[in-house]
């Protein structure tokens, strides 16, 4: 595991944990069952305690009233195992997860039918484009620096290269004085420098982001956040102002 990639940090920008959920999500969220010789050796859906299931039998959870009408998605114990050694190899926690997360669904064929319109894996809507169509237009090696200003305050900066996340984490600013550190075309600088690659700041307050993350069209939110300056980009490039408005108002 690579020491340059915060996991802890990583999560709690892209991975946000919702509190609660109403009854009609809980209906149109999965349910991930580990299953080893018919019985339930792990259970999770999003903000749900199943854990009353461990032990019980797969079949019990398909007849059960709770279960009904709820997308249960059910994994081979020695098949995930064997899945979580393969990724192992892997240089960090978030490329893991995507290797784990490819390898099931193509494992989840079968269930495909039974599963038609359930959204197994949501991935965030940035993570999302690095992996698509930044990747196409994007230099092959960039940064993204990330800072929420708010309660709770959080920064993150994350390395790109040939369209994989490289690295992730706060960065080591100890170098820059504290005069330095305030300005944020400073940082940028500094950011730019040390990895020899462009890098491009967003500045924002930490509630604009959650707004962002659970929009139907993300970038169009960003693209408005830009024009009415609740967002800042250091430094401000035409470009990169142009690939989201025409990301958000271009497509559907």
């Amino acid at each position: 595991m690579e020491l340059i990639s915060d996991w802890r940090s990583f999560r709690s920008l892209f991975y946000p944990r919702r509190r609660s959920l109403l009854q009609n999500q809980k209906q149109s969220t999965p349910v991930f069952v580990l299953v080893a010789e018919e019985t339930i050796a792990a259970i999770y859906s999003e903000s749900e305690d199943l854990s009353g299931w461990i032990g019980r039998t797969q079949a019990e959870l398909s007849a059960s009233e709770e279960m009904n009408g709820r997308k249960c998605v059910f994994l081979d114990r020695p098949s995930f195992d064997q899945w979580l050694f393969n990724a192992t190899g892997m240089n960090h926690y978030q490329e893991q997860l995507e290797s784990l997360r490819e390898t099931a669904t193509g494992a989840l064929q079968e269930q495909q039918m039974m599963l038609s319109g359930a959204v197994l894996f949501k991935r965030h809507f940035v993570l999302d484009s690095l992996r698509g169509w930044w990747s196409k237009i994007l230099p092959s090696a960039y940064g993204i620096y990330i800072r929420l200003d708010g309660q709770p305050g959080e920064d993150i900066f994350i390395f790109v290269r040939q369209g994989r996340l490289e690295s992730y984490g706060r960065p080591d600013l100890s170098s820059l004085s504290s005069e330095r550190c305030r300005d944020t075309e400073s940082i940028i600088k500094y950011l730019a420098e040390k990895h020899m690659a462009p890098v491009q700041g967003f500045f924002l307050n930490a509630q604009e982001w959650s707004t962002w993350g659970t929009a139907s069209q993300p970038w169009r939110k960003i693209a408005l956040s830009i024009r009415s300056e609740r967002v800042r980009l250091v430094p401000f490039r035409w470009g990169v102002v142009g690939l989201i408005a025409g990301r958000g108002f271009l497509t559907r």
